[in-house]
């Protein structure tokens, strides 16, 4: 997904931060990231469903970067 579309979609999830919509990245049929947008807030959590980490960012550009990052991580 490039950087436009991954940003038009976090600012939908933003938008609609007062219910809880997740989206999830696969890779190969295997998923790899889930990113959801804290209840009342700015803030995405980024769940590398490889390892269970989470990471939690308020800007819409680290997000895209973590997002990217985590699906390149996982396509090597």
């Amino acid at each position: 997904m490039s950087d436009e579309g991954l940003i038009k979609m976090l600012k939908t999830l933003r938008e609609f931060n007062n219910v809880h919509i997740t989206q999830t990245f696969s890779l190969d049929s295997k998923q790899v990231v889930k990113v959801c947008c804290l209840e009342n807030t700015n803030t995405f959590e980024i769940t590398n469903l490889t390892n269970n980490t989470v990471t939690l960012v308020d800007s819409l550009e680290e997000s895209v970067e973590t997002i990217q990052l985590l699906m390149n991580e996982t396509n090597c």
